[in-house]
């Protein structure tokens, strides 16, 4: 069956945590006081379209970071750019 972690974890709980890992906890863990969307702090943001990959597959979330690969939206200190 593999060392997956996520395995046994509900898809919503798992996206979540891998976001808060990526963002809040990342600056927290770098001293910064960033990484939230909260008003009156700058948004860095980029929204992608994610590949049609099966949740059943055990490395899901792998190989949405491995075959994302179209930037459809930027956002830099909350400004857009397309």
């Amino acid at each position: 069956a593999g060392l997956f972690v996520h395995a046994s974890l509900p898809l919503e709980e798992t996206a979540l945590s891998l976001f808060k890992g990526c963002t809040t906890h990342a600056a927290h863990a770098l001293g910064s006081d960033n990484g939230e969307l909260v008003v009156g702090k700058y948004a860095d943001i980029a929204l992608v379209t994610l590949p049609e990959v099966s949740p059943l597959r055990e490395d899901f979330f792998t190989q949405l970071i491995l075959h994302t690969q179209t930037v459809d939206t930027l956002y830099i200190q909350g400004k857009k750019y397309e």
